[in-house]
């Protein structure tokens, strides 16, 4: 399978608080222009947004990168996927246990991870994961905010509060139907259209990631942009 993934830091951001993960692999901010993957048919694809209002986003990123990218090898179902996101939260609290100065630091996270039986698209917090197939766009994650409130602030996270608080990962599974996956922060979905992301992801991965970035930086995004878009095999 194919990946293309970016990140941008935000015109407003002082260090590009995001991260994002392919299988084993960590992309950061030192990150220029778009890397592409050939991936085997267990494949995992994620982002995770530092939240900037809160000390240490940036730590807090990279942190559950370094978990989730550690722990790649050994998922193969749906339930795994749960346990290793829950092992990204359980490590930034005891991450801001052991150092002075980051308690309260968060992060959201969206991904897929491409199991034997099908899809799986989890997230917590306002990172996304949409799916693009037969011209139909649709949001498969789950934002984490009340109903009705979209600016307000998430109601979970990766870490974010000075206790440890346990998280419920939003899980759910797809049939594999061709077309394309794409996971992204904030940054680019609150500049970009759904009808932009459609005629983008109609687009070979590399290409699409290009022109959905080169869309959301024209339109001013102050926050830092991060994608990766998967293109997904048909069932059978």
């Amino acid at each position: 399978m194919k990946i293309a993934a970016t990140t941008r830091r935000g015109q407003r951001r002082a260090e590009n608080q995001d991260r994002i993960v392919v299988d084993s692999t960590v992309l950061g901010s030192d990150v220029g222009g778009t890397t592409e993957f050939d991936t085997g048919p267990l494949t995992l694809l994620a982002v995770i947004d530092g939240m900037g209002g809160h000390p240490a986003g940036g730590v807090a990123a990279a942190a559950a990168a370094d978990v989730m990218a550690s722990g790649f090898r050994r998922l193969r179902t749906r339930e795994d996927v749960g346990r290793l996101v829950e092992d990204a939260n359980d490590e930034l609290y005891a991450l801001m246990d052991r150092v002075s100065g980051l308690s309260g630091m968060g992060a959201a996270v969206a991904g897929i991870f491409t199991a034997s039986d099908g899809l799986v698209i989890f997230n917590v917090g306002d990172a996304r994961v949409y799916l693009h197939s037969s011209g139909y766009l649709m949001q498969a994650s789950i934002d984490d905010r009340r109903p009705g409130d979209d600016t307000g602030p998430v109601t979970q996270s990766l870490g974010g509060l000075r206790a440890h608080s346990p998280v419920q990962v939003h899980l759910s599974s797809e049939p594999y139907d061709g077309g394309t996956a794409l996971v992204a922060s904030d940054g680019l979905f609150s500049q970009v259209s759904h009808e932009r992301l459609a005629e983008a992801m109609a687009a070979p991965p590399a290409r699409a990631a290009s022109r959905l970035l080169d869309t959301a930086l024209a339109a001013g995004s102050q926050d830092d942009i991060s994608l990766g878009l998967l293109q997904l095999p048909s069932h059978g």
